[in-house]
């Protein structure tokens, strides 16, 4: 379960919008007139030597390959169709994108590692973690090529989780 009011606490542009709701699938929250943008990396594709003892996804290809996603998923934003203009102001103002996994389960085999297992959460985390991280940089190099959204220039504040990401060092 998820509640609203902590979305609203944690949210990076909590100064300028408030998340009133969640796409239907629920993945992914969103203010009034939100678009739903979302692009997904199979994981069970990523893995070298599936049921070997030296089975294991390369990190720094998951890195690669997350920072291409995060570029094609904003450039989606920008070829898209919206039914309402007001979806499309807002997509546009905020570039909210969603990018998440498949194939979890079957990498976790392939790995060797039972899902729900002490191995698989810690696979699972540190997978995770790469992609986090790296769909951030991403991020940021976007910024900085093509400057910040209208929204993050009127932000007058760094939301928690990129507080959070700027003091934690990386694993």
């Amino acid at each position: 379960m998820i509640f609203v009011d902590r979305v609203n606490a944690l949210n990076n542009l909590a100064d300028v919008e408030t998340i009133s709701a969640s796409n239907p699938c629920g993945e992914q929250m969103l203010p009034p007139y939100g678009a739903c943008l979302l692009g997904s990396i199979n994981l069970a594709r990523l893995v070298t030597a599936p049921f070997e003892s030296v089975a294991r996804i390369d990190e720094g290809e998951l890195e690669r390959l997350t920072e291409t996603a995060i570029r094609f998923l904003d450039n989606v934003i920008d070829i898209s169709r919206y039914p309402l203009e007001a979806q499309a102001t807002e997509a546009r103002a905020k570039r909210r994108i969603g990018l998440g996994i498949t194939g979890l389960a079957d990498a976790l085999i392939f790995c060797g590692a039972a899902y729900g297992s002490d191995a698989a959460v810690a696979l699972t985390e540190s997978w995770m973690g790469t992609i986090k991280r790296a769909a951030y940089r991403a991020s940021a190099q976007l910024a900085a090529d093509k400057g910040p959204t209208r929204s993050m220039k009127r932000s007058s504040s760094t939301g928690p989780i990129l507080r959070r990401l700027m003091t934690r060092p990386a694993r």
